[in-house]
């Protein structure tokens, strides 16, 4: 059931659940004193409420898209694609053969400039190499084909005898 308070309470409500801003803040936007807001975060009907937004609002994170797996998978592989994109793109430009390389879409152009000289550079772009690593791990991630490894600790004698009779049954 939801807390009715009337408007300047419920906006300052609004204020202290987001969290964002600091009791003085909260005050002055509201035309209150920092005393009043004060002693309306006492009261019992201000707390509840202050409570209730602070649950629709983390109702509402669990909803939108970046909260949600489907979502970030379709983000990352949307930039994965693109990335990939670069890479044509660049192999398709270099293409000619002048540039050791160049047909892989891996390389980048830079320029050094000393003096009035201007050098042209190619290098590995490591740097998406990196981006593509890590948006692959990531999805890997997020499908649960990665596991990270955690390394437990723990001593025989720490446990009891039920513990160590299904630790030897596991083991058999």
């Amino acid at each position: 059931m939801t807390t009715i308070l009337p408007d300047k309470k419920e906006q300052a409500a609004q204020y202290v659940a987001e969290g964002r801003l600091l009791n003085k803040e909260i005050s002055e936007k509201m035309g209150v004193t920092p005393k009043t807001l004060f002693n309306w975060q006492k009261e019992k009907a201000f707390k509840t409420r202050v409570a209730e937004i602070r649950v629709e609002y983390a109702n509402s994170a669990t909803r939108l898209g970046i909260a949600r797996r489907d979502y970030r998978i379709t983000c990352l592989a949307s930039v994965h694609s693109k990335l990939l994109g670069v890479i044509e793109q660049r192999a398709d430009a270099m293409s000619d053969g002048s540039v050791p390389g160049g047909d892989t879409g891996l390389m980048v152009k830079t320029y050094k400039v000393s003096g009035e000289t201007v050098m042209t550079e190619y290098a590995v772009d490591t740097g998406l190499i990196r981006e593509l690593r890590g948006i692959q791990e990531q999805v890997a991630k997020e499908l649960g084909q990665i596991v990270e490894k955690r390394e437990v600790k723990f001593s025989p004698k720490d446990m009891t005898d039920e513990q160590l009779e299904q630790l030897a049954a596991d083991l058999a």
